[in-house]
């Protein structure tokens, strides 16, 4: 017992992590406890602590989701030109104010101010930890260590979760309020935690002045540059695959987990154990065993078990231990995939564009998802859950296939995205 304890402690260990790779796992695990405390209790805190149909609490996500597709791009080039660090701190502040006031809110309005301060902060935040790590990284000459990074940044970040499930699967019943104002809490901690730790660095912009003409400069640099890039636009049809079946699951499963019978209370410690098989699946990708495998062939079976997944919970109805195996399989799977697409990324993006790259990813992204929302709450009453499930399952096959032959491609020969290309 002693030797597989020590085996487990030596493979999640951090000590061979880089400087700026372990200040990476900390913010990005900060930002997940914050994001996802509360990711149990959205549905049911609108729909059955408010009484708001699935039509209004789609509306509400989908505002959040607009307000980040209008302006992740933008916002993505301020950080490379006034510092990354002070952008972070920026975005924690209003993304942790946005969940305050969605947590003390009584009227639509207030949610709708609380959904676009969490939206601002949301694109501000967006892509930063991992261009600043990038950066960082690379100074240190240890760049090879990012997919270690990102599979431990997975583990240690849900792992941390574990420690707010019972505490989220109590308040849901008594006062859900109170997981919002938590959320808000963790986000003002890891201001501090962010000014501490952290120090500051840049974008390389070839205007050494860093102001609003810059800024626009660049800005109007990227779009052009974008508009011209077929690698992108391939990506991105991928992404948007990944959009429909990733929010339509996450928006789904609460209604179907409460529609089988089980109880409320449970919810938050069900929630809890999906996400922590989610950190599970990416942590995975640090076992040496599974580092031996190609990483294309890792993918590749990953993506067969979040289909699998999705086709599962699509039975449902005809049994509820489908809907939670289902999920197990899906969880899991997704962990491995979610980290490996990070490393896609990490390949085919040259380091100046990188921020850019992100923000306009999540731009993109942005707007799917309000068209998800939207089309959620418009026919989530009138389609059963299994077509809902089904629909997320072909979304899956076309956008992991997709990145599967993107990992593919770039195994065989160094492929990067370079704004400047023409």
């Amino acid at each position: 017992m002693n030797t597989i304890i020590t085996k487990l402690i030596n493979i999640f260990s951090l000590k061979d992590i880089s400087p700026p790779g372990k200040i990476f796992i900390l913010i990005s695990s900060a930002f997940l406890l914050m994001d996802r405390t509360i990711g149990s209790n959205f549905v049911i805190f609108l729909t059955d602590y408010h009484k708001f149909t699935p039509l209004q609490s789609s509306l509400i996500f989908a505002v959040f989701s607009l307000v980040v597709c209008l302006i992740d791009f933008p916002l993505g080039n301020i950080a490379d030109i006034y510092g990354r660090k002070k952008i972070l701190i920026l975005g924690f502040a209003s993304y942790s104010l946005g969940m305050l006031i969605f947590g003390l809110a009584n009227s639509i309005l207030y949610f709708i101010i609380g959904a676009v301060l969490e939206a601002i902060g949301m694109a501000l935040i967006s892509g930063v930890p991992v261009s600043w790590y990038y950066d960082e990284v690379k100074a240190e000459q240890k760049e090879g260590e990012s997919l270690n990074v990102f599979a431990l940044q997975k583990w240690w970040g849900h792992l941390l979760l574990l420690l707010t499930g019972p505490l989220v699967g109590i308040l849901i019943n008594y006062n859900p309020n109170a997981t919002f104002i938590c959320s808000s809490m963790f986000g003002f901690i890891s201001i501090v935690l962010i000014s501490v730790v952290m120090k500051e660095n840049y974008g390389e912009i070839k205007d050494e002045k860093r102001d609003a003409r810059s800024s626009w400069n660049l800005f109007k640099q990227n779009i052009t540059s974008l508009k011209k890039n077929q690698k992108f636009i391939d990506y991105v049809i991928a992404d948007i695959g990944e959009i429909v079946y990733f929010f339509g699951f996450i928006f789904i499963w609460q209604q179907v987990y409460l529609a089988s019978g089980f109880s409320k209370v449970n919810i938050g410690f069900v929630y809890t154990a999906m996400i922590f098989l989610t950190g599970l699946g990416g942590g995975v990708l640090a076992l040496k065993q599974i580092k031996k495998l190609p990483l294309e062939k890792v993918y590749f079976i990953s993506g067969v078990g979040v289909v699998v997944g999705l086709v599962l919970c699509s039975l449902a109805s005809f049994n509820s231990w489908f809907f939670l195996g289902g999920a197990v399989i899906f969880e899991f799977c997704l962990g491995t995939v979610l980290t490996i697409n990070n490393e896609i990324t990490n390949r085919i993006v040259d380091k100046e564009s990188r921020t850019a790259f992100l923000s306009a990813i999540s731009s993109i992204a942005g707007l799917f998802t309000t068209i998800t929302y939207v089309m959620h709450g418009l026919f989530s009453e009138k389609l059963s859950f299994g077509v809902i499930f089904i629909i997320c399952a072909v979304a899956a096959i076309v956008s992991l296939s997709k990145k599967h032959s993107i990992l593919l491609i770039t195994t065989k020969s160094a492929i990067t995205i370079n704004f400047s290309d023409k």
